[in-house]
């Protein structure tokens, strides 16, 4: 009987023994697993692969460890294995594991097969209907069916703030996709209504902003134009024009700005636009009326957009009025092409060509120049930095009336500084200017000239239509030029200029 006992007893004890080590294993996987899901949320993957594979090194029963492996490989890319490990989770435990559907569906979104991830989406519908109406809404956004992603959205009322946040931005950008504006904007105002945080609620005033500049775009007609003041501290010094032979004046002067455009879109086919437009400016100088501007400009233009491409051309004819009397006729070309490489790179190419033909005694010219100018675009677009380079030449007519080349590199950022509402701009010009010849030197005195600008404005909205705009440009120009008159040797092409204005924007 004694025996007996003795040997329950070791019988008990390896039991209890066995469990021991298997509860320890147990818990060194788990440990191995908890690292794994931090590494995940700091987004590192390899590490997490290492983790998990640890874990299941010490429990390779445990499905839940498995499912977390199938995620840290969908995020390295590796999708069949992925894949591969989400259907053996279903097949072995369907109840426990339907949620590997939404992580099937986002495979198949992966590969480019939208109908395949709806599939899943609607197997995955029982652990979650409001995400799976979310996630089927928004595929069908993606494939262009804008429609059945509307009404799929819709269906979207759900109590969790992120999940109604989702759907209703998305709705409104499927019913944005459709061109009807209003629906669009209603969606996003009842939006408003819910609770927010202050990042939501200016993210959603802001797309309201967008959605009706889009529908004001999508017009076939646009009338826009601006009117303000200028202060130009020394007006009449000019580096390509021989008026700036005369001694620096430092004659300052306030100047009011108007400018009116209306044009119309003549013929829309998706991806063509043609269209025609007028442009009438005024610049009036109070104290120096001879300098004062008027020019009255028909506009052609057309353009292909295709994102993340877009081209256009423009011509403008330009009749110029100056002190009162006709001043010059100019004929002007500009093309330009864009491409946008994702989100946050854009490049810009553009190019120009002009012929002036002048009323007084200034010889006529051409003008001819292209450039590029790369973006690096932040903050949804709303914030950018940039660079660039632009080469240009003005021959003119007769060739012997002097004739320069122009290298110009610039530099600049944008950024919002209030609620995406104000925007800073600042931009650098480095512009080296090398005349060929200049007929009112001698020909063995070649002139090179160094302009440095600097460009600096404050923007903000003041309506859905309206935008206030102050502006600062202070310019250097520097000339190898030294001539010995007026009672001593001046330089007249080096000297500096500040021009402040503030003008009020609007668009309709």
């Amino acid at each position: 009987m004694k025996c007996r006992w003795v040997l329950l007893f070791i019988v008990l004890a390896v039991f209890i023994f066995n469990e021991s080590i298997c509860s320890a294993e147990l818990a060194t996987g788990a440990s191995y697993y908890e690292k794994a899901l931090q590494e995940i949320k700091a987004g590192n993957y390899k590490e997490a692969l290492a983790q998990v594979q640890n874990a299941l090194a010490q429990s390779p029963g445990e499905l839940e460890f498995q499912y977390v492996l199938g995620v840290i490989y969908f995020n390295l890319g590796r999708l069949d294995e992925s894949e591969g490990i989400f259907l053996v989770l279903a097949a072995q435990d369907e109840a426990g594991f339907r949620k590997v559907w939404f992580d099937l569906a986002h495979i198949a979104k992966k590969r480019g097969r939208g109908l395949e991830a709806i599939d899943f989406l609607e197997k995955a519908r029982p652990v979650d209907p409001e995400r799976a109406d979310l996630e089927i809404g928004v595929t069908y956004l993606e494939l262009k069916d804008y429609q059945k992603a509307v009404d799929t959205l819709g269906k979207v009322q759900s109590d969790r703030p992120e999940i109604r946040f989702q759907a209703r931005v998305y709705e409104a950008s499927a019913l944005s996709k459709q061109k009807k504006w209003n629906e669009a904007i209603k969606v996003l105002e009842s939006l408003l209504k819910t609770p927010l945080t202050a990042k939501e609620n200016d993210q959603v005033e802001s797309l309201i902003s967008a959605l009706r500049a889009g529908e004001r775009n999508d017009k076939r007609w646009h009338i826009s134009g601006l009117v303000g003041f200028m202060y130009d501290t020394n007006l009449l010094m000019n580096p390509v024009s021989s008026a700036g032979l005369q001694m620096p004046s430092n004659q300052a002067d306030t100047a009011q700005v108007s400018s009116i455009t209306g044009r119309y879109d003549l013929i829309r086919s998706d991806p063509w636009v043609f269209g025609a437009g007028y442009n009438h400016y005024n610049l009036t100088y109070f104290n120096h009326p001879t300098e004062s501007v008027v020019a009255a400009s028909p506009v052609f233009y057309g353009y292909w957009n295709n994102p993340p491409y877009w081209a256009g051309i423009q011509y403008v004819y330009s009749h110029f009025w100056a002190g009162g009397a006709s001043k010059a006729d100019v004929h002007s070309l500009y093309p330009t092409f864009q491409f946008d490489a994702g989100p946050s790179w854009r490049t810009q190419v553009m190019g120009w060509a002009a012929w002036r033909d002048f009323y007084d005694t200034t010889p006529d010219d051409q003008l001819y120049g292209a450039g590029i100018i790369q973006y690096y675009m932040m903050r949804n677009g709303l914030a950018n930095l940039r660079a660039g380079v632009l080469w240009g030449v003005d021959y003119t007519a007769p060739a012997d009336a002097g004739s320069f080349y122009n290298t110009q590199f610039t530099a600049g950022f944008q950024w919002p500084v209030w609620k995406d509402k104000w925007f800073l701009d600042v931009t650098g010009f480095y512009n080296l200017r090398d005349f060929r010849y200049d007929p009112l030197f001698y020909s063995d005195i070649s002139r090179t000239d160094h302009e440095k600008d600097l460009y600096v404005s404050l923007r903000g909205v003041v309506s859905d239509n309206m935008q206030v705009m102050f502006m600062f440009l202070r310019a250097w120009n520097d000339s190898n030029i030294t001539l010995i008159e007026h009672g001593g040797p001046y330089e007249p092409f080096t000297y500096g200029r500040s021009i402040f204005s503030c003008m009020l924007t609007f668009e309709y």
